[in-house]
């Protein structure tokens, strides 16, 4: 790596503290682009994508090298706009994006924020700048003051995120008002979040439950939440109840056994994850009956558990490799990849071997294929390798995904073939190759020609992998 692309790579690490704090907000003061790269960005200021996408080639010509970083501000300036959109599924998609984003979209979160003119997305942004900081707060203390600090920088004038989000509670418009709800205090404004769970919107009542994980151990709290879980008509927020249930450790176990009983696979699946954290050894014995069942999403997600320790590690195991052969794909795809996570891993890439050479199924083949690609054994990946080069050749939707971990591999004739599925006339194949090309074969540049796609969520899906990648790369 070239000292200036080092350099430029240190100027995109927005949250990352190899620099020290003074430093940092100094660089960013000064600026990071000049020369070629000051006219990227004045194109990118007056809104011409393309034209920036020119300039980047030009300058990737002069360096004889990518430059990942670049290349993300251009995918972060396209999601920015599309988050800026009047349209719910594009700016929903946008905003889902940058938060995965990392680093790399905070300066875009942040502009957004800065938008009176556009309140919903405002709203959003603001949402996100309170996860980061919630995310902060956990990892380390001085970390969560250099965010803030840096916030200081981009946004002088304004207070805290959180009391900035807050003043949307007042709006009518659902949206706003949904990401409003995570700037309630749990303990403070716990009354105000057990009512919101009754609200006629889902969004809401997601988040009230969300937001009330942090009440524990209010019995208020616990029965609300008890409640939710029970009588909610979406799978989503009785899923979200069951979830915050968990932090209330020994008494929610038994609410959330009886949920165990839920008809949504879903929740059920939720109720595994929130029995372990409340319970332990309890819920070891509890979750150890849906072994004695036939296969299903939750009772796989509990052998997984089990099956790394105590009494039960062997019916687990068993029932995971029995799970191979259930009647339901999805179970079978989902016990492929339990098993993948087990210790003695040559065993079980036997099995899974056997399982590949029988599956019918293309997606629990690709599936199978894609945990096989992974191991550490010579004759799993050739087959692996095989077994994708045939789900790849047969097209349909599955053979995107074939073509991209072959593409990963390094597999030339699959980066062509996904680089042409860019230029599809249909959109639903484009979307796919778009997050493709990006997520899982990590090919930025072969991507960057769909940040001008004529489809919106084909422009997101790659702007979301490529800067997920410039992300990486610093």
């Amino acid at each position: 790596m070239s000292t200036a692309h080092a350099v430029r790579l240190r100027c995109a690490d927005v949250f990352g503290w190899r620099l020290g704090p003074q430093l940092l907000v100094a660089v960013l003061l000064a600026g990071c682009a000049s020369g070629p790269r000051a006219v990227l960005h004045a194109r990118l200021e007056a809104g011409d994508v393309r034209g920036a996408l020119e300039q980047y080639d030009r300058i990737r010509r002069t360096e004889g090298e990518p430059d990942p970083w670049l290349l993300g501000q251009i995918a972060a300036h396209v999601l920015e706009r599309e988050a800026l959109g009047d349209d719910r599924e594009g700016r929903d998609a946008a905003f889902a994006e940058l938060a995965m984003a990392g680093r790399l979209g905070i300066e875009s979160v942040q502009r957004i924020a800065e938008r009176d003119d556009r309140p919903v997305a405002q709203a959003r942004a603001l949402e996100l700048l309170v996860r980061y900081e919630q995310r902060l707060s956990i990892a380390a203390p001085t970390a969560r003051s250099i965010g803030r600090a840096l916030r200081r920088v981009f946004s002088p004038g304004h207070d805290d995120a959180r009391e900035r989000l807050r003043a949307h509670l007042r709006s009518d418009d659902p949206e706003r008002f949904a990401a409003a709800v995570l700037s309630l205090d749990p303990v403070d404004d716990e009354g105000r979040l057990r009512e919101l769970l009754l609200h006629r919107s889902m969004d809401v009542r997601l988040r009230a439950a969300e937001q009330l994980r942090g009440a524990a151990p209010s019995t208020e709290a616990r029965l609300a939440l008890t409640e939710a879980s029970r009588v909610d008509p979406e799978p989503a927020v009785r899923a979200a109840a069951v979830r915050a249930l968990g932090a209330f450790g020994e008494t929610a176990f038994e609410s959330l056994r009886d949920r165990l009983t839920d008809p949504h696979p879903s929740v059920r699946l939720a109720v595994v994850g929130a029995l372990f954290e409340s319970g332990g050894v309890r819920a070891a014995a509890v979750v150890a009956d849906l072994l004695e069942a036939g296969p299903s999403h939750a009772g796989v997600e509990a052998a997984r558990r089990l099956a790394r320790h105590g009494r039960e590690a062997t019916a687990a195991r068993a029932y995971l490799l029995g799970a191979l052969h259930a009647a339901e794909p999805t179970v079978r795809a989902q016990a492929a990849v339990a098993l993948s996570t087990l210790p003695d891993r040559a065993a079980v890439e036997t099995r899974l071997l056997d399982a590949l050479s029988r599956e019918t199924e293309t997606t629990v083949r690709l599936q199978i294929a894609a945990t096989l690609l992974r191991s550490a054994r010579r004759e799993a990946r050739r087959e692996a390798r095989e077994a994708l080069r045939a789900i790849a050749e047969a097209g349909g939707p599955p053979s995107v995904r074939a073509h991209a971990l072959l593409a990963a591999a390094g597999r030339r004739a699959s980066i062509r073939a996904l680089a042409r599925l860019l230029r599809d006339e249909d959109v639903a194949r484009r979307r796919q190759a778009a997050g493709a090309l990006t997520r899982e074969a990590r090919r930025a540049e072969t991507a960057r020609a769909a940040l001008v796609d004529p489809d919106r969520l084909v422009r997101i899906r790659a702007a979301g992998g490529i800067l997920f990648l410039a992300h990486a790369e610093a």
